[in-house]
């Protein structure tokens, strides 16, 4: 059996999830090889792997005190990957300068506590589906003028720690959370 993995993130508002993956549906088809449940639609903040990060949970409600609400704006979809067949489609959010410090937080975190941090440029997103397997080419540009999300805003509210299940439908489960302060 698989050992659970465990990272911190956002959670998307419900509504939008739902909105976004059934317009997903309906214009995507079945040219992905798996989508992602919208329960499970979130912005990861920090991947942490198999070890179970009880020993941050003091820190990080220290800093989680400190942040405002972060108000996210959804600005287009992009991948990763080729471009004519993404391994990862999903929707960019524009910059937000509370999001970014708490990045900056918690990775110092987490890296005082021996987790490897990811030294990728931080490209927030929400993750929609997996692996384009439709013999067509993936069109972004055609994609992007059928996207109905662009400047639509969310408030979040706390930072979650996820534990994943890979075998569970969704596959994401809360398993703590720390609330930003009300400012």
């Amino acid at each position: 059996m698989m050992q659970p993995h465990y990272f911190l993130g956002l959670e998307v508002d419900k509504e939008l999830a739902t909105a976004v993956s059934y317009w997903l549906g309906g214009t995507m088809g079945n040219h992905f090889k798996q989508y992602v449940h919208p329960l499970d639609y979130h912005i990861t903040v920090a991947f942490l792997g198999d070890r179970n990060p009880k020993q941050i949970d003091g820190q990080l409600a220290d800093i989680i005190g400190e942040i405002p609400s972060i108000k996210m704006e959804l600005t287009e979809v992009d991948l990763f990957g080729l471009e004519k067949k993404p391994r990862i489609f999903w929707i960019g959010l524009k910059y937000n300068q509370s999001l970014f410090f708490l990045k900056k937080e918690v990775d110092k975190i987490i890296a005082e506590h021996g987790y490897k941090i990811d030294t990728r440029p931080y490209t927030p997103h929400i993750t929609l589906s997996k692996r384009w397997i439709s013999e067509n080419e993936f069109q972004r540009e055609k994609i992007n003028h059928l996207f109905p999300f662009k400047g639509h805003t969310f408030s979040v509210n706390e930072l979650h720690l996820y534990e994943t299940n890979i075998h569970r439908s969704p596959k994401y489960k809360k398993i703590q959370s720390w609330e930003f302060t009300e400012k």
